[in-house]
C-alpha cells in the first residue's frame, strides 16, 4: 500500500489500519441497493449513505405544501403530517 493510499484512520489506536476499499461485502446480495457479494465496503457505505440522504429529503416536510387543506397550522415533522392527512381523509 503506497503512502498516498494509506487509510485516514492509520493512527487510531491499537487497530490495524485497513482501507474500506480492501474489505469486501461477504453477505447476501441485496437487490434493492444493488449490493452484491464481493463489492467493497466503501461501495456499500456509499450506497447506503445516498439512500439515507434521499430518504431525509423525502421526509422533509418543507417539501410539501398542505396549505390548501390546513386551517389549524402546520405539522412540525413527517409523522405529524401523515397523522394530519389521515385525520383529514377520515374526518373530512
Amino acid at each position: 500500500m503506497s503512502a498516498s493510499n494509506l487509510p485516514k484512520n492509520l493512527k487510531n489506536g491499537p487497530c490495524t489500519a485497513q482501507s474500506s476499499d480492501c474489505v469486501v461485502w461477504d453477505g447476501p446480495e441485496i437487490p434493492c441497493i444493488a449490493l452484491c457479494p464481493g463489492d467493497t465496503i466503501t461501495k456499500a457505505v456509499y450506497i447506503l449513505a445516498l439512500r439515507v440522504c434521499a430518504l431525509e429529503a423525502q421526509l422533509d416536510i418543507s417539501n410539501y405544501d398542505i396549505q390548501c387543506i390546513s386551517t389549524v397550522g402546520t405539522p412540525k415533522n413527517f409523522q405529524e403530517m401523515i397523522s394530519f392527512l389521515i385525520t383529514k381523509v377520515c374526518n373530512p
